[in-house]
């Protein structure tokens, strides 16, 4: 089978679950904190109840308060497997068992559920003629109270996060762009490698995402959103450098995000941008029971699976957070589930929703800050009734002494190990990857922890295929202690000691795989590297280099702008915006994924350069843009507001203009990201990479010399 991929990597940029209910009031979010391994009641330090407009009124508040407006509910059978109540349910209202029906993935699956999957129902309301109001949600929890078996205290809304959480475009500049991406995550070694040492285990890593099999499979058909298809790119390319059809099937999509908005059913072939927690657990689940059952099938089909999830959600609310109540239990159960069949789990810490105000967003996202909770033991998992297929050969309990939480999160940095512009403050965990111009075969580069979870997902695959009998939490030991260690401490983790965090480390795919392999067999291949420090410029000179041939060609039309030289810092809101349900998909390439701020030596005022080309799809529809910047030794960030000149430029590119530059006054600058308002309203940040012009090299005057004498 031959799939049509785009090797590209892509940004997730995430937010909230809220939707609005019908002329109600913005509802108030508060942040939780992590919940706690084992699931019980929200434990949240300073939390408070979100209220939906009129709770008091309304007993149901604690279940749809944080996102009203959800057209699915979730809730735990105490006993039997009845979702229908017994036909009670609201004629507008559905219940059908979540893992069993929920989606055509799980439906498709031949395994018996496992123990306490079959308690989970999805209550979908069916009314497509308008949205859903308070009336509704009491008609279905007045059916609940008087039920036998099922708790109004385990049902919630199924909420819906943001998931995605980047003239220049001669081929030149792209290459210049995967080579310092390739010689960044240490893999410039690795096409060699592969084609050496083709004779390796077969691991299957799932990319839950907004793309599906059906869709990448079937030239007829395109993902709504693109994001997936570029995950799995990236993770081919680091996983399968020598492009063997036999390794690039081992790479499978999983629909996670079905969703565009609540007025819309979802897609489970095309996709959307978006999802539910409800939608996550079904995926989870799928990825693993799918995998199981290939297994059984063929002795010979991957040993091993690894779950790339690059998305997450805020963790605003109990419904967020709170394990005790159907849609978070049911993820926290398919993860489990996962762990006890030796599957590892990736997940993005996240990125901030405005690069101007980072401080309005804080702590990891979900499920990234699920690494708080510890991996069920042995013990757990037979207590829960799972059971792994060959734990003979490929044993799944950590040894001891091992770090295995139930999620690993992946944080980003940029070719200098410093955290992207758009990090979460309060936000890096223990493991790091190189976030910045993921790019695979394609020429769009994009910039966030989406691409740094697709890092680490396709080292593991690589340390894995040669090494299958490790635990995933040995090869995940083994790929942080063979990183190189940062300058940093992580924010959080399974355990975590403000006082004795543990050091932030950035992944070497080289380093990684040298260790796993060393005393092994010969089949086994030791490449003799080891995690350096970062490279002085970054591995960006061929990019500078390709992207001054650009500007130097007499053909480029360039049109020059000069801004204001005093760059003045962003007025932020005190709090987080008030949360939207955001229904028009972002679209699937970044903007600018090529811009680049170029610096030049000295003081001279206005003499930094800001180089613009915008894809195709976006000129004419830019109505307003700034640059955000980063300096090397403060704090806050330095903000351009770029005038409406600028604008008018880019939107004649692709005729009379091909490239846009700016002159501006950034010396500073350590990295930077554009943030462009739409046509539509929507707004997109794109990273920018910084790159220092080297100074022409000044034969000196010769001197004088005395003039011969008579």
């Amino acid at each position: 089978m031959t799939k049509a991929r785009l090797f590209l990597a892509g940004v997730l940029v995430l937010s909230a679950c809220d939707l609005e209910a019908p002329d109600s009031e913005d509802v108030e979010a508060l942040d939780e904190e992590t919940p706690h391994a084992g699931g019980g009641a929200h434990e949240g330090a300073g939390a408070g109840d979100l209220q939906s407009p009129g709770a008091e009124q309304h007993p149901f508040s604690l279940e749809i308060g944080v996102c009203p407006g959800a057209k699915r509910v979730i809730g735990i059978l105490d006993s039997g497997t009845d979702c229908s109540l017994g036909g009670a349910l609201p004629s507008q209202w559905t219940g059908t068992q979540l893992f069993a029906s929920g989606s055509p993935g799980v439906s498709a699956l031949t395994e018996p559920l496992p123990p306490g999957f079959e308690a989970f129902c999805a209550f979908d309301y069916t009314d497509t003629e308008g949205e859903i109001a308070l009336a509704d949600y009491s008609a279905l929890f007045s059916v609940v109270d008087a039920a036998p078996n099922l708790q109004r205290s385990s049902m919630s809304a199924d909420c819906r996060g943001e998931f995605e959480q980047g003239d220049l475009h001669d081929p030149s500049v792209g290459t210049g762009l995967r080579q310092a991406f390739t010689a960044n995550i240490d893999w410039d070694g690795g096409l060699q490698i592969d084609t050496d040492y083709a004779d390796r285990d077969h691991v299957e890593v799932a990319v839950l995402d907004t793309a599906s099999e059906a869709a990448l499979n079937d030239p007829q058909l395109t993902p709504t959103h693109a994001h997936g298809a570029q995950m799995a790119g990236l993770i081919e390319a680091i996983d399968c450098p020598a492009q063997r059809p036999e390794c690039l099937e081992r790479v499978r999509n999983v629909m996670a995000l079905p969703r565009t908005d609540w007025s819309a059913a979802p897609s489970w072939v095309e996709g959307g941008r978006t999802g539910t927690q409800g939608d996550l657990a079904m995926a989870v689940f799928e990825a693993v029971q799918g995998w199981r059952a290939r297994r059984i099938a063929d002795p010979d089909a991957a040993s091993r699976l690894v779950l790339n999830l690059s998305l997450g959600w805020e963790r605003l609310g109990d419904q967020a957070v709170d394990t005790s109540r159907g849609p978070a239990a049911a993820l926290l159960l398919a993860l489990q589930h996962a762990s006890c069949n030796g599957a590892l789990t990736l997940a993005a810490a996240g990125n901030v929703a405005d690069d101007r105000c980072p401080d309005l967003y804080s702590g990891p996202l979900a499920p990234a800050s699920f690494e708080a909770m510890a991996a069920p033991t042995g013990a757990e998992c037979s207590t829960f009734g799972f059971a792994a297929l060959d734990e003979v050969n490929h044993p799944v309990a950590a040894p001891a002494g091992s770090y295995a939480p139930l999620v690993h999160a992946v944080g980003a940095l940029d070719e200098f190990d410093a955290p992207l512009i758009n990090a979460r403050p309060g936000g890096m965990p223990r493991l790091a990857a190189l976030g910045a111009h993921g790019l695979g075969s394609g020429d769009q580069a994009l910039a966030g922890s989406s691409v740094s979870t697709a890092v680490v997902a396709g080292t593991a695959a690589v340390v894995w295929s040669y090494r299958p009998e490790l635990t995933a939490a040995e090869v995940m030991d083994t790929i942080y202690a063979n990183g190189y260690a940062t300058s940093d401490s992580a924010d959080f983790g399974l355990g975590h000691d403000p006082m004795a965090a543990a050091t932030v480390r950035r992944v070497s795919v080289c380093a990684a795989l040298d260790a796993a392999c060393t005393d092994q067999s010969a089949a086994c291949p030791v490449p003799g590297c080891a995690a350096t420090a970062p490279a002085e410029d970054g591995y960006l000179t061929a990019y500078a280099d390709a992207v001054a041939q650009v500007l130097s060609d007499p053909s480029t039309a360039i049109d020059d702008h000069v801004e204001g030289s005093d760059a003045v810092a962003a007025v932020c809101p005190e709090s987080a915006p008030g949360m939207t349900n955001l229904s028009t998909p972002q679209p699937p390439l970044p903007i600018c994924s090529h811009c680049t701020v170029v610096k030049k030596p000295g003081t001279t005022k206005a003499d930094d350069q800001l180089l613009m080309t915008i894809a195709p799809d976006y000129v004419g529809n830019v109505v307003a843009l700034t640059l955000v910047i980063q300096q090397a030794q403060a704090d806050d960030r330095h903000v351009f507001e770029l005038d409406a000149e600028v604008i008018a430029s880019l939107n004649s590119q692709g005729g009379e203009v091909d490239v846009t530059r700016v002159f501006l006054d950034a010396p500073d600058a350590e990295t930077g990201s554009l943030e462009f308002v739409l046509v539509d309203g929507s707004v997109q940040s794109n990273r920018v990479a910084v790159t220092t012009e080297v100074a022409p090299v000044q034969e000196p005057e010769p001197e004088p010399q005395p003039e011969p004498q008579p």
